[in-house]
């Protein structure tokens, strides 16, 4: 994680200190990133300590500074590009085990601003903090008897999805979800005796989500007088 200003024991780390308690991956939480192109006050720094090149020996590895704590023999390997850092830790077979990226001179993080229309959700939803190059996905679900409609990501349509993910942010971004009415979806047809009228009970299931076997809180009723033949064509 990203800390600033702490400088006692790791039992007196607080929340405020942490400018960014991710993980610094691009595909995971995002790079840790800092807005001066060289050095700036209170921007943060990672503390990685790598202490089982030769030897692992236990430990709690409960260390606050940290975000992950391995008792694996390994060492790390820093590439550093431009304003780019990324340490790796590699174990002794070779694998990478855990890694971080630092971005110096970044003007983010970014905003994803996500709303919805009435007859269904998105989640999440309003004003979401994005880091440059993280990773956010928002999942769409429509209410009874509503389908998705649309989804629009920066104001063009993606369609009738029920997720989307941004990947690699790089700027701000929108996304509104769109839903409508769905097709009503028969669940049963009853005769009504002809001293009632002689019409078609159809009930309809709360939504095309719904088995039919399900036990419906909300049942609907609509009566049609129709005959058979109608019936055999489409209901009107």
């Amino acid at each position: 994680m990203l800390l600033d200003e702490h400088y006692g024991v790791s039992s007196s780390i607080a929340d405020t200190m942490k400018i960014n308690a991710g993980d610094g991956r691009p595909g995971g939480n995002g790079a840790y990133e800092k807005p001066s192109p060289v050095v700036g006050p209170h921007e943060g720094a990672v503390y990685s300590v790598v202490g089982s090149s030769s030897l692992i020996s236990g430990g709690a590895l409960n260390h606050a500074a940290m975000k992950v704590s391995l008792n694996i023999l390994g060492s790390m390997l820093l590439d550093i590009d431009g304003n780019r850092l990324e340490a790796q830790f590699i174990d002794n077979l070779g694998a990478i085990r855990d890694s971080f990226v630092i971005l110096k001179g970044m003007t983010g993080p970014h905003t994803i601003l996500a709303t919805a229309g009435s007859g269904g959700t998105i989640t999440p939803s309003g004003t979401r903090v994005a880091p440059t190059n993280g990773v956010e996905t928002f999942t769409l679900a429509p209410d009874a008897l509503y389908g998705i409609s649309d989804v629009l990501v920066d104001g063009v349509s993606r369609g009738a999805l029920t997720s989307w993910t941004f990947t690699n942010v790089q700027a701000n971004h929108t996304i509104e979800a769109r839903f409508a009415l769905a097709a009503p979806v028969i669940k049963s047809i009853r005769d009504v005796p002809s001293d009632q009228g002689g019409a078609l009970a159809v009930e309809f299931r709360r939504s095309s989500r719904e088995s039919p076997a399900a036990a419906p809180a909300v049942v609907y009723y609509e009566a049609y007088r129709a005959t058979q033949s109608m019936l055999m064509g489409g209901l009107p």
